[in-house]
Formats: structure tokens, sequence, C-alpha cells
């Protein structure tokens, strides 16, 4: 059986506790068959139910990480390594790391 879109919203608060969640009027809520595409993210993270469950007809089935191990990691994982496979990417730094507040000389009155 899929996800019942209002079987949710009874069983998380109803019309207007996901209304006020994703900043939408009642009305619209109360028109919905099933989540609109640009509403489910702000729905996933209402309610905490996965967006591959909301629209699977657009995000596709749950994803399942044992079953889809990433082939990057898998190797250093069974090692046992922290080794970085990107050893040439250097981690990226805040846009604002370089614009700290300069020193600025005193002013004579």
């Amino acid at each position: 059986m899929g996800f019942n879109f209002r079987q949710a919203l009874k069983e998380n608060g109803g019309v207007n506790a996901l209304a006020t969640a994703v900043r939408v009027s009642h009305q619209a809520i109360s028109q919905w068959r099933e989540v609109p595409p640009k509403r489910v993210l702000a729905v996933e993270k209402a309610w905490g139910i996965s967006r591959h469950l909301i629209r699977p007809d657009i995000y596709g089935p749950e994803p399942s990480a044992a079953s889809n191990p990433s082939p990057c990691n898998t190797a250093a994982r069974e090692a046992g390594s922290s080794h970085d496979p990107n050893p040439d990417i250097a981690p990226r730094q805040s846009a604002y790391a370089s614009h700290a507040p300069a020193s600025s000389p005193e002013r004579e009155v």
C-alpha cells in the first residue's frame, strides 16, 4: 500500500497544523489530493516522512544504504580506514572566512 495523504494528514495534526508548518492556507491544503511537487520538501520536514514515501512518482522508491552502498566508501569502510578518497580536493571554506575585519589605524583627535 502506498502513501495515503489524507491518513497522514489526520495522524500529523490535521489541515491547520500542516498549513502553519508549510506556510500555505488551510484552504489550499484542503484541495490537495496529494502533496504538490513544490511542497514535498516542506511537508517532509514538517512531518518527518521521507519525500520518497510522500511522492515516489517524483523521487522514486526509498533508497536503501545497505543495498546500494557508495563505491567510493565501501572499500575504505570494509578496511576500517578513514583515508580521504579525494586528497587533491581542498575542504570548502566559508565565503566569509577571508573577510575578517582589518584592524584600523588609530585616529588622532
